[in-house]
């Protein structure tokens, strides 16, 4: 109910919209009702500002009143599994890629290592030719 005063002085600050006709839901009052449910409202203000004053209203929200558990249903389980698949996944995941990571360098470090051997066994042949060449 004090939404609807709120709502009407919310419209005022607001830019006007496309048409100048209210929602259906906007409830119709009367002058009087009008009048009444300001006082209401300035009732209600200076109650809270009273409250506030003694220390009995909270500038902050009211703390949650504490609940019993509830008991673990099935769905929670299916939850709770869905979750765990999820990190264990991700978790795969990051594994995986590391390992490709390790492997990779391993195959680059064997492929320059046999391109190293095999000039090296080039060399020495050429070194070998160029000898038996020269020896002749």
């Amino acid at each position: 109910e004090t939404q609807d005063i709120f709502s009407a002085r919310l419209a005022v600050s607001r830019p006007a919209q496309t048409a100048s006709i209210p929602p259906a839901s906007a409830p119709i009052y009367s002058p009087d009702q009008v009048t009444e449910r300001m006082k209401q409202e300035g009732w209600v203000v200076r109650r809270v500002a009273e409250l506030t004053r003694d220390g009995l209203w909270p500038a902050k929200r009211m703390p949650q009143v504490a609940e019993r558990p509830r008991a673990m249903s099935s769905w929670d389980m299916v939850l709770e599994e869905m979750k765990w698949m999820a990190s264990d996944f991700s978790q795969e995941r990051l594994w995986k890629k590391a390992a490709a990571r390790v492997q990779s360098a391993a195959c680059r470090e064997h492929v320059i290592r046999r391109q190293e051997q095999e000039q090296a066994a080039m060399l020495e042949q050429s070194s070998v030719a160029h000898k038996k060449a020269v020896a002749r």
